[in-house]
């Protein structure tokens, strides 16, 4: 099985594209947290992480980005 993992992506839509990219195909995509940013738009980073049915976890103060909780954490 091969997995990938990302993470402190902080909003970057496309250097995330350009991590999935390099990264190839993977069986399981892990986002240890950091994945939005408070002063970026964020939603084209959450919509490339659906994408990709990835799992991830919500870290700190993740509640304010405005997603229902139950599309940030998994269990």
């Amino acid at each position: 099985m091969r997995i990938g993992i990302v993470s402190d992506i902080h909003g970057n839509a496309r250097g995330l594209a350009l991590a999935l990219e390099r990264m190839g195909t993977v069986d399981e995509l892990l986002c240890a947290g950091d994945m939005v940013e408070e002063f970026r738009f964020s939603n084209k980073t959450v919509e490339i992480l659906r994408d990709r049915d990835a799992k991830w976890a919500r870290i700190r103060r993740r509640s304010w980005s405005g997603w229902p909780q139950s599309k940030l954490t998994t269990s």
